[in-house]
């Protein structure tokens, strides 16, 4: 179905949902292409341009799959980050403005704006990091709604360089840096658990998001994937 960013190792079909990781496609052509989108949440349509990721020249016979025979040898670099995040549903039409905050339209797409960072997860959906203490209210006035997840995740940030490499080994995106800009987050999957990567807009670093509960299980993932 596509192959892994780093080993160009085949991935084959995983779950049985809307959710399923490994159907990555790049929807579109030329310079206005959309990569990292799941194949399981797009409308077909005549003209529609899909491809697998991260293979040349074809996915069943892709040259650089002779890099999964290559050791790793990378040395720990992540470290724990406070999380203070909301994640907020809105309507189309205006809802950016009637809460005061400069939101993504687009998916997979991140705003920085004050001491708030918007990432826009699905249409009408975004997670919203930093501290707005009326932010409640604003969002319901709105017409839309909050949940508080402050308690509910866990954020690792490592260098973007070595975030790609250490990624690779168990993340189906295609995380290269012209693919994977920075200012772009995407949700997926890593050791058969659900993330969320942002590159933030610097370039440097990229955070990883998981359920607090799987912190302790990604942390000890991370810790050995980066020694070997």
């Amino acid at each position: 179905m596509e192959r892994s960013f780093k080993y160009h190792r085949p991935h084959g079909i995983f779950g049985i949902g809307s959710e399923e990781p490994n159907a990555l496609m790049q929807i579109g052509d030329g310079g206005g292409s959309e990569p990292n989108i799941r194949a399981t949440q797009i409308d077909l349509f005549d003209g529609l341009v899909a491809r697998s990721q991260n293979n040349w020249p074809s996915l069943r016979w892709d040259v650089a799959g002779v890099l999964s025979l290559l050791g790793r040898f990378l040395p720990a670099g992540f470290y724990y980050k406070t999380f203070i995040g909301r994640r907020v549903y809105g309507p189309a039409g205006g809802f950016a403005e009637n809460i005061g905050i400069d939101l993504p339209g687009a998916t997979n797409h991140a705003i920085k704006d004050g001491d708030q960072t918007a990432r826009c997860l699905a249409p009408g959906e975004w997670l919203l990091v930093g501290e707005r203490p009326d932010l409640g209210s604003q969002v319901e006035n709105a017409g839309g709604t909050l949940s508080d997840l402050r308690h509910a995740r866990v954020v690792f940030r490592m260098p973007a360089n070595l975030g790609r490499e250490v990624l690779a080994k168990g993340c189906p995106l295609d995380l290269r840096p012209e693919i994977f800009q920075p200012g772009r987050c995407a949700q997926s999957v890593l050791a058969g658990v659900a993330i969320l990567v942002h590159h933030l807009p610097t370039g440097d670093d990229m955070d990883i998001y998981v359920a607090r509960s799987y912190g302790r299980f990604i942390h000890d993932w991370l810790v050995d994937a980066t020694s070997r």
